[in-house]
C-alpha cells in the first residue's frame, strides 16, 4: 500500500510536511512526512487515509489535528500496465492549536480541501518475493498538490496563515534492498501565495502577505522489514521556510525520530504507520516534538 506524508507529503508534504504551523510560517499544511516503505502503489479502486498528529512545543504549547483524504487508485497507467498508476485525491485539514499561555483557549480551525495527483513508475522490476534475500525494487513518484484558500484571516490558532492559494510539487522514490527499505524525497517545494485578506504591515499599513517557497530537504524513511509484516527504522527532514519571495522571516528545523510501519492487517485493507520526531535544530522555530501517525482502510 502506497501513501506519502504526502503529501508530504508533504507534503510536500507534504511537504512535508508539517501538520501542526503557526502564521509566522505561513506554510499551507499538508500531510506529515515520509513513512517507512510508502510511495508504492495502492490497490486499485478507492482509499480511505488519515494522518493523525499531535505536537508539542517548548514552552507548553500543543496541537493536534489530522489531514483527511479521500483517494482513487487506477488500474494502470501509462503504460497499460500494472508497471505504473495513477492516484487523484481530495483532503483537508482539520484541528487544534493551542498556546503557551496555559490559558487553555486552543483555538479549533480547518483548511480548504487540497486536490492532489501522483504518477507511480516501477523503474526496477523484483525478481525475488519481497523482504528475501537478492530483493531489488524502485518506484518513482512525482506528485503535484494544490491547496486552496480557507477563509481564516485570524493571526492565532489552527488553519491561521493558510488564507491562500499554494502548489507543492516533489518526486518521491521508493528503494527495497533485500529487507531494507527507504522512502525518500531528496527535495521538495513549496510555493503560497499572497493571503486572500491584508494584514497589517509596516508603519500601520495594510498588505497581502505572501509566504512565498519554502522547501524540504531529505524528507526519508529508512527501515529494516523485522518480520514480513513490521518494518522499524528512522524518520528525517529538514525545512526551510520563507526561503525567497516572502514577506516573512526565514526559519529553519531539523527533525529526526523513530518510525514504524505495520501490515499485518492488510488482507482485511488496514494499514498504519508512525514516525516519533524531535527536532535537533532551530532557527526561528519553536523546538518541538511531534508525533505523526497514518492510517488507511482500502476498499
Amino acid at each position: 500500500m502506497k501513501t506519502r506524508a504526502t503529501g508530504k507529503n508533504a507534503a510536500y508534504i507534504c511537504a512535508a510536511a508539517i501538520t501542526i504551523l503557526t502564521p509566522l510560517l505561513s506554510v499551507t499544511p499538508s500531510k506529515a512526512g515520509n513513512f517507512i516503505g510508502h510511495s508504492t502503489p495502492g490497490k486499485p479502486g478507492y482509499a480511505i487515509q488519515f494522518w493523525p498528529s499531535f505536537s508539542h512545543k517548548s514552552g507548553g504549547a500543543n496541537s493536534a489535528g489530522s489531514f483527511y483524504q479521500l483517494a482513487w487508485f487506477s488500474e494502470t497507467g501509462l503504460t497499460g500496465t500494472k508497471r505504473d498508476q495513477f492516484e487523484l485525491w481530495l483532503g483537508f485539514n482539520a484541528g487544534y492549536a493551542g498556546t503557551t499561555s496555559g490559558s487553555g483557549d486552543a483555538q479549533w480551525g480547518a483548511t480548504a480541501p487540497q486536490i492532489g495527483f501522483e504518477y507511480y513508475y516501477e523503474v526496477v522490476q523484483p525478481e525475488v518475493e519481497a523482504g528475501k534475500a537478492g530483493h531489488r525494487n524502485w518506484w518513482i513518484s512525482p506528485t503535484l498538490m494544490v491547496n486552496t484558500p480557507n477563509g481564516n484571516d485570524k493571526s492565532s490558532g489552527f488553519g491561521a496563515g493558510t488564507n491562500q492559494f499554494s502548489v507543492a510539487f516533489n518526486i518521491n522514490n521508493y528503494i527495497a534492498y533485500d529487507r531494507w527499505q527507504l522512502t525518500v524525497s531528496p527535495v521538495s517545494a513549496l510555493y503560497s501565495f499572497e493571503n486572500r485578506h491584508k494584514s497589517e504591515w509596516i508603519n500601520g499599513k495594510q498588505k497581502r502577505l505572501r509566504g512565498g517557497l519554502s522547501l524540504t530537504f531529505a524528507d526519508a524513511a529508512l527501515g529494516y522489514r523485522v518480520t514480513d509484516d513490521l518494518s522499524v527504522g528512522i524518520h528525517h527532514q529538514f525545512d526551510v521556510f520563507n526561503s525567497a519571495s516572502s514577506d516573512f522571516k526565514r526559519s529553519e528545523r531539523g527533525a529526526v525520530g523513530p518510525s514504524f510501519t505495520y501490515t499485518g492487517f492488510a488482507s482485511k485493507g488496514y494499514f498504519m504507520s508512525a514516525t516519533l520526531d524531535f527536532d535537533y535544530y532551530n532557527r526561528g522555530t519553536t523546538r518541538s516534538t511531534t508525533l505523526n501517525t497514518w492510517l488507511a482502510k482500502t476498499f
